[in-house]
Protein backbone atom coordinates (compact mmCIF):
# COMPACT_ATOMS: atom_id res chain seq x y z
CA UNK A 1 0.00 0.00 0.00
CA UNK A 2 1.49 3.26 -1.07
CA UNK A 3 0.63 5.90 1.40
CA UNK A 4 2.53 7.62 4.13
CA UNK A 5 4.36 5.29 6.43
CA UNK A 6 3.37 4.96 10.06
CA UNK A 7 6.50 6.04 11.93
CA UNK A 8 5.87 3.57 14.74
CA UNK A 9 5.68 0.66 12.29
CA UNK A 10 8.71 1.95 10.39
CA UNK A 11 10.77 2.21 13.57
CA UNK A 12 9.72 -1.30 14.58
CA UNK A 13 10.73 -2.66 11.15
CA UNK A 14 14.10 -0.89 11.30
CA UNK A 15 14.78 -2.27 14.78
CA UNK A 16 13.79 -5.79 13.69
CA UNK A 17 16.13 -5.53 10.69
CA UNK A 18 18.94 -4.29 12.95
CA UNK A 19 18.44 -7.21 15.38
CA UNK A 20 18.54 -9.61 12.42
CA UNK A 21 21.97 -8.25 11.45
CA UNK A 22 21.13 -5.59 8.88
CA UNK A 23 23.32 -2.51 8.77
CA UNK A 24 21.10 0.56 8.87
CA UNK A 25 22.42 3.74 7.23
CA UNK A 26 20.14 6.70 7.71
CA UNK A 27 20.72 10.04 6.01
CA UNK A 28 22.21 8.50 2.88
CA UNK A 29 21.15 8.64 -0.76
CA UNK A 30 21.61 5.91 -3.36
CA UNK A 31 23.65 7.27 -6.28
CA UNK A 32 24.13 4.05 -8.24
CA UNK A 33 23.55 0.33 -7.97
CA UNK A 34 26.42 -2.16 -8.21
CA UNK A 35 25.96 -5.11 -10.54
CA UNK A 36 27.76 -8.46 -10.66
CA UNK A 37 26.86 -11.10 -13.21
CA UNK A 38 23.69 -9.22 -14.15
CA UNK A 39 22.33 -8.99 -10.59
CA UNK A 40 22.29 -6.12 -8.09
CA UNK A 41 25.15 -6.67 -5.65
CA UNK A 42 25.09 -3.45 -3.63
CA UNK A 43 25.00 0.30 -4.01
CA UNK A 44 27.07 3.46 -4.07
CA UNK A 45 25.60 5.75 -1.42
CA UNK A 46 26.26 9.37 -0.54
CA UNK A 47 26.10 10.79 2.99
CA UNK A 48 24.67 14.24 3.69
CA UNK A 49 28.27 15.51 3.85
CA UNK A 50 28.80 14.38 0.24
CA UNK A 51 31.12 11.47 1.10
CA UNK A 52 30.40 8.42 -1.05
CA UNK A 53 30.69 4.78 0.04
CA UNK A 54 30.37 1.44 -1.70
CA UNK A 55 28.16 -1.03 0.11
CA UNK A 56 28.04 -4.63 -1.06
CA UNK A 57 24.96 -6.67 -0.21
CA UNK A 58 23.35 -9.98 -1.10
CA UNK A 59 19.95 -8.29 -0.99
CA UNK A 60 19.09 -4.68 -1.89
CA UNK A 61 15.61 -3.49 -1.00
CA UNK A 62 14.23 -0.36 -2.62
CA UNK A 63 11.96 0.80 0.20
CA UNK A 64 12.19 4.44 -0.79
CA UNK A 65 8.66 5.03 -2.03
CA UNK A 66 6.66 5.58 -5.19
CA UNK A 67 9.45 7.50 -6.96
CA UNK A 68 12.08 4.98 -5.79
CA UNK A 69 15.67 5.67 -6.84
CA UNK A 70 16.39 1.93 -6.61
CA UNK A 71 13.43 1.06 -8.85
CA UNK A 72 14.48 3.66 -11.41
CA UNK A 73 18.07 2.40 -11.43
CA UNK A 74 17.19 -1.25 -12.06
CA UNK A 75 15.65 -0.50 -15.38
CA UNK A 76 12.79 0.88 -17.32
CA UNK A 77 10.02 2.51 -15.27
CA UNK A 78 6.38 2.31 -16.35
CA UNK A 79 3.51 4.40 -15.06
CA UNK A 80 -0.06 3.50 -15.79
CA UNK A 81 -2.89 5.97 -16.00
CA UNK A 82 -4.00 7.12 -12.56
CA UNK A 83 -6.72 4.68 -11.60
CA UNK A 84 -6.75 5.65 -7.91
CA UNK A 85 -5.89 8.75 -5.94
CA UNK A 86 -5.18 9.12 -2.22
CA UNK A 87 -6.39 11.86 0.09
CA UNK A 88 -4.14 12.01 3.16
CA UNK A 89 -4.38 14.12 6.32
CA UNK A 90 -3.18 14.26 9.92
CA UNK A 91 -6.21 14.36 12.18
CA UNK A 92 -6.32 14.77 15.96
CA UNK A 93 -8.71 13.17 18.43
CA UNK A 94 -9.43 10.12 16.27
CA UNK A 95 -11.33 7.76 18.55
CA UNK A 96 -10.75 4.04 18.95
CA UNK A 97 -7.05 3.92 18.02
CA UNK A 98 -5.31 1.17 19.95
CA UNK A 99 -1.79 1.42 18.57
CA UNK A 100 -2.37 -0.82 15.56
CA UNK A 101 -2.80 0.33 11.99
CA UNK A 102 -6.28 -0.19 10.58
CA UNK A 103 -7.45 -0.87 7.03
CA UNK A 104 -11.09 -0.52 6.04
CA UNK A 105 -12.01 -1.73 2.55
CA UNK A 106 -15.13 -1.68 0.43
CA UNK A 107 -15.83 -2.05 -3.30
CA UNK A 108 -15.19 1.65 -3.92
CA UNK A 109 -11.86 2.15 -2.12
CA UNK A 110 -10.16 1.89 1.23
CA UNK A 111 -9.09 3.88 4.29
CA UNK A 112 -5.94 3.43 6.33
CA UNK A 113 -5.62 4.77 9.87
CA UNK A 114 -2.23 4.93 11.57
CA UNK A 115 -1.63 6.40 15.02
CA UNK A 116 1.28 8.84 14.79
CA UNK A 117 1.10 10.61 18.14
CA UNK A 118 -0.62 11.09 21.46
CA UNK A 119 -4.18 12.30 21.81
CA UNK A 120 -5.58 10.24 18.97
CA UNK A 121 -3.33 11.88 16.35
CA UNK A 122 -3.55 9.77 13.20
CA UNK A 123 -2.44 9.69 9.61
CA UNK A 124 -5.68 9.06 7.70
CA UNK A 125 -5.46 7.99 4.07
CA UNK A 126 -8.47 7.54 1.81
CA UNK A 127 -7.89 5.88 -1.57
CA UNK A 128 -10.62 6.08 -4.21
CA UNK A 129 -10.96 5.53 -7.95
CA UNK A 130 -10.21 8.60 -10.07
CA UNK A 131 -13.80 8.63 -11.31
CA UNK A 132 -14.97 9.18 -7.72
CA UNK A 133 -12.17 11.63 -6.92
CA UNK A 134 -13.38 14.12 -9.52
CA UNK A 135 -16.22 14.89 -7.08
CA UNK A 136 -13.56 16.46 -4.79
CA UNK A 137 -12.75 19.24 -7.24
CA UNK A 138 -13.15 22.49 -5.32
CA UNK A 139 -14.34 20.70 -2.19
CA UNK A 140 -11.56 18.40 -0.99
CA UNK A 141 -12.36 18.51 2.73
CA UNK A 142 -16.13 17.86 2.41
CA UNK A 143 -15.46 15.06 -0.08
CA UNK A 144 -12.83 13.47 2.22
CA UNK A 145 -15.13 13.41 5.25
CA UNK A 146 -18.18 12.29 3.25
CA UNK A 147 -16.19 9.35 1.91
CA UNK A 148 -14.86 8.42 5.37
CA UNK A 149 -18.44 8.15 6.62
CA UNK A 150 -19.13 5.39 4.04
CA UNK A 151 -16.94 2.98 6.01
CA UNK A 152 -18.77 1.44 8.99
CA UNK A 153 -15.57 1.06 11.03
CA UNK A 154 -14.54 4.69 10.43
CA UNK A 155 -17.85 6.58 10.52
CA UNK A 156 -18.15 9.05 13.38
CA UNK A 157 -14.56 8.63 14.60
CA UNK A 158 -13.15 11.95 13.37
CA UNK A 159 -14.20 15.53 12.73
CA UNK A 160 -13.15 18.04 10.10
CA UNK A 161 -12.25 20.66 12.72
CA UNK A 162 -9.50 18.32 14.01
CA UNK A 163 -7.46 18.37 10.77
CA UNK A 164 -3.92 19.28 11.85
CA UNK A 165 -2.28 19.10 8.43
CA UNK A 166 -4.17 19.95 5.28
CA UNK A 167 -5.59 17.16 3.20
CA UNK A 168 -3.09 16.29 0.48
CA UNK A 169 -4.01 14.52 -2.75
CA UNK A 170 -1.46 12.18 -4.29
CA UNK A 171 -1.12 9.51 -6.94
CA UNK A 172 -1.09 7.73 -9.33
CA UNK A 173 0.06 4.52 -7.74
CA UNK A 174 0.31 2.40 -10.88
CA UNK A 175 4.10 2.04 -11.34
CA UNK A 176 6.37 -0.86 -12.29
CA UNK A 177 10.13 -1.30 -12.70
CA UNK A 178 12.29 -3.89 -14.32
CA UNK A 179 14.61 -4.76 -17.09
CA UNK A 180 13.14 -5.90 -20.36
CA UNK A 181 14.24 -9.39 -21.33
Amino acid sequence: IAFQTNLLALNAAVEAARRAGAEIREGTTVDELLYEEGAVAGAVVRERSGVRHIIRARIVIGADGLRSVVARRIGRRWYGPPSRLAFVAHIGNVTGLDGHAEMHVDGKGYVGLNRIGAGGLANVALVVPVKAAVQARGRVSPFFFEQLERFAGVAGRMRSDNVLREILVTGPFAAWSGRTV
